[in-house]
């Protein structure tokens, strides 16, 4: 299972699959990735805009369009 957080996005991710995780932001930043046993939790920073690929094509949660990540308080992670 691949993880996009902070959105709570969950996506069956097949054995041997990739997927591509691309962001625009304003504020310089990097992603946190978390792995386990059978699943992948990837963290974006504030004012990402973040978009997921899988072969090529863009995958959409929902309404597909994500948010950009909100500011959290100095000193402070998403």
């Amino acid at each position: 299972m691949f993880h996009l957080e902070p959105w709570g996005d969950q996506i069956e991710m097949a054995a041997g699959a990739a997927f591509v995780v691309d962001a625009e932001a304003e504020q310089p930043g990097s992603f946190e990735v978390e792995h386990g046993e059978g699943k992948i939790i990837v963290w974006a920073w504030s004012s990402a805009v973040v978009k997921l690929f899988s072969d090529g094509e863009e995958i959409s949660i929902g309404a597909g369009v994500r948010p950009c990540v909100p500011s959290v308080p100095e000193g402070h992670g998403v």
